[in-house]
């Protein structure tokens, strides 16, 4: 079945938030890695929804990012490689391989500079046949 996951935030490990926006208090690097957080941040969620094993995961369908940006800043699909490519990293590329879109807003709510939805395909009984 599909798993609808929104609002995913660059909580660090830490349980601190990054904030600031790309192209004014963080460079292309930094949202990068603000993507790649909000990424394990959906990971972790995954996980839950797998009931702890990643392995259930069929598909990445869809990865959306909202990236805080300047009026000039024009690499928000730069940002968001930062979350595909951890995505990449975790899974193989016939199920991490996802269409995606990557917006720039001028504010997300309390000031991330990224925040991520996804679309997951899951089956819980993969690993029990």
């Amino acid at each position: 079945f599909l798993v609808y996951l929104s609002g995913h935030l660059p909580i660090k490990a830490d349980g601190t938030m990054l904030k600031g926006r790309v192209g004014e208090n963080f460079t292309l690097e930094q949202g990068k890695e603000a993507s790649k957080i909000a990424a394990l941040q959906i990971l972790a969620s995954l996980q839950r929804a797998c009931n702890g094993d990643l392995d259930n995961v069929v598909k990445i369908h869809r990865i959306t990012g909202f990236v805080n940006s300047t009026n000039d800043f024009i690499d928000q699909a730069q940002v968001m490689n930062g979350c595909s490519d951890t995505l990449g990293q975790i899974f193989d590329v016939s199920i991490a391989r996802h269409a995606r879109s990557a917006l720039g807003v001028n504010v997300l709510p309390l000031g991330v500079p990224v925040e991520i939805e996804a679309i997951v395909e899951i089956d819980l009984a993969k690993n029990s046949k």
